[in-house]
């Protein structure tokens, strides 16, 4: 948009008219996904029907301006797991916020053009970034939970898998595309944040205070709460007083039987519910193990693979866990340091590195990163702390960017670690693992509120680089050479599919570049880049036959690449072809070699369509 910082709403379909895949009106879409209407209350949210709304729904987004009050990018945080794709994607995927910061980025036409030296300095460029918060519980996938049209909610009832995205995408092993993601999925819950961001942009009130920073690190594995702050704040007189017995302290790191469950956006082996000291605050048992579709019980076996084929074993995850979950509840009374891991079954040791902690304020907002998948829940807690501690210096936003300076699992309440579902199985150090964060988080905040320097910490485990990757070579063979050409016409939403004679595509990143273009005919001889692989409707796929032998050999016997290329239904007639840039070796001893491959141009035909609401 060229008028003003936000883009206007009368003429959003004139902005998504030109970028590619993203034809949509995203204003008419954030008015029906979030609503306006929502009041605050203690444990969350109220619609204004009055149904509670559980997961946080906010939205914070900074609008970056320069001093000449053109718009330089945007930062928003929303909390919610980012893979759509699912589990069984063969392929390289930004997913869902990729997808949204891409789709801005088009709007407010970013180049994507490598640093020469000579290059302008981004004067007019645009970065959109979509960042993580408390997404710990919190996935995009839709009907995960529903009942069938007879009620029922049991293992093989309930919404069919392939109907939990909202899409009519593979699901099942066997469908065509299955390899390939869920990709409508990833176009369906990244247009909602995109839609978002669209109508946040420009918005709100400019940012006043100080900027400042505070880091160290934690070794988690060993903290004990002692602060009254926090400390005198962790129970609840109508849940089981045995849940917060002393002593209040973190445990040595360990992964719980429930982990290899999965979660209910990507199930595995196993189930979970399943615990060693059974005071969780409600009946959840046969509610997890029997119930919710039969997520939480597994999803009734074993993916295989057989002669190149998926194949699945049948296996009663609740069966087989109520076999097991003794046993390992036995054999860790002889672990004293999993003792006060309390009811997780713990069955691993990931041994940790230290735990980073970090807080950037900006002004009024305070940006809490911590290496947590946290649970909504556990973030309204940590986030109050951390305001409470910076709120008397100005302080009135506290963002929680999660997974950050480090991964460690996750991070849920007491109350949540107790039922041993996925998340309190993967959070490391124990039920008090929440509020040791908080604790340091608020010893953290509170120094940069007095302004000392930030507590002296541990120092963390030096970073040891492993060795250099093997080099590995191409059999000889004419690259770029085309396989599968391009009919002669096309018009919009048709695919496009052309293959071609490859190299490694390890043997080039791409960086900065791309493995394929569309290209559109603009003159006898100039061709106009209209999109990369870096866009939802390109698809890059690389094939090759592998074997044990070339495997261990790190030798490549032959490969393609495959171009897909949906044609965007926005995308003007006119004469395209798609070229791909590889690069080959056919020697670790000679230098990679460029080559190049380019389809026979095609016409598309048709009128182009508006973005449809």
């Amino acid at each position: 948009s060229d008028s003003g910082l936000r883009p206007d709403r009368a003429n959003s379909t004139i902005c998504c008219r030109n970028s590619g895949a993203y034809c949509l009106d995203f204003f008419a879409i954030a008015d029906l996904l979030y609503p306006n209407d929502q009041v605050s209350t203690k444990a969350g949210q109220l619609h204004a029907d009055g149904h509670e709304v559980d997961v946080d729904k906010r939205f914070v987004q900074l609008s970056l301006v320069r001093d000449n009050g053109s718009a330089a990018g945007i930062i928003n945080w929303f909390g919610v797991h980012p893979t759509a794709m699912g589990n069984h994607d063969w392929l390289i995927s930004s997913d869902i916020k990729g997808y949204a910061s891409l789709g801005f980025e088009k709007i407010m036409g970013t180049r994507y053009v490598p640093d020469t030296g000579d290059t302008p300095a981004g004067n007019d460029n645009f970065v959109a970034a979509f960042a993580q918060s408390d997404e710990g519980d919190t996935i995009p996938d839709l009907f995960v939970f529903d009942k069938d049209v007879n009620g029922g909610d049991g293992p093989g009832q309930g919404v069919p898998y392939r109907f939990r995205f909202g899409t009519d995408d593979p699901y099942d092993f066997d469908q065509p595309g299955y390899k390939r993601g869920e990709r409508k999925a990833v176009e369906t819950f990244g247009a909602k944040q995109l839609a978002q961001a669209l109508k946040q942009f420009g918005q709100g009130s400019s940012l006043s205070g100080p900027v400042d920073y505070r880091f160290y690190y934690v070794d988690m594995n060993d903290v004990t709460v002692t602060d009254p702050a926090i400390s005198d704040h962790l129970s609840y007189a109508d849940l089981p007083s045995n849940l917060y017995d002393d002593p209040k302290s973190t445990c040595t790191s360990g992964i719980g039987q429930a982990f290899l469950a999965g979660g209910a956006n990507g199930t595995a082996f196993g189930a979970a519910g399943f615990v060693c000291v059974d005071d969780a605050p409600s009946p959840y048992t046969d509610a997890i193990r029997n119930h919710y579709n039969g997520i939480y019980n597994g999803n009734g076996g074993l993916p295989l693979m057989k002669d190149g084929v998926i194949v699945t074993v049948p296996i009663n995850g609740v069966a087989t866990f109520t076999v097991t979950t003794p046993l390992v509840c036995a054999a860790q009374m002889f672990r004293p340091e999993y003792g006060c891991q309390k009811e997780k079954p713990t069955v691993a040791n990931p041994n940790t590195e230290h735990a980073p902690f970090q807080i950037f304020r900006i002004g009024n907002l305070a940006v809490l990163g911590v290496p947590w998948e946290v649970t909504t829940m556990a973030a309204r807690r940590l986030r109050q702390t951390v305001l409470d501690a910076l709120s008397p210096v100005g302080v009135d936003t506290v963002v929680i960017a999660g997974l950050s300076n480090a991964y460690l699992h996750y991070m849920t309440t007491r109350e949540e670690y107790s039922a041993q579902m996925y998340e309190g199985a993967s959070t490391l150090y124990g039920p008090w693992q929440l509020a040791a964060a908080q604790q340091e988080a608020r010893r953290l905040a509170l120094t940069m509120a007095n302004g000392q320097p930030a507590p002296t910490g541990v120092t963390p485990a030096a970073i040891a680089l492993g060795n250099p990757s093997p080099i590995t070579t191409d059999a000889p063979a004419e690259f770029g050479k085309l396989i599968n050409d391009a009919k002669s016409g096309y018009t919009q939403g048709d695919a496009v599919e052309v293959s071609f004679v490859a190299g490694y595509p390890g043997n080039d990143l791409k960086l900065m570049s791309s493995y394929l273009y569309v290209e559109r005919q603009n003159g006898p001889s100039k061709w106009d880049v209209v999109a990369t692989d870096k866009d939802p409707e390109l698809l890059f796929i690389w094939n090759w036959a592998s074997n044990p032998v070339s495997i261990e050999a790190h030798v490549v016997d032959s490969s393609t690449a495959e171009a897909i290329w949906t044609i965007p239904k926005n995308m003007p007639a006119g004469t395209y072809r798609i070229r791909h840039e590889g690069v080959s070796r056919t020697s670790a001893s000679q230098p990679p070699a460029p080559y190049e491959g380019r389809s026979s141009p095609f016409k598309i035909t048709g009128t182009p369509q508006e973005c449809p609401y």
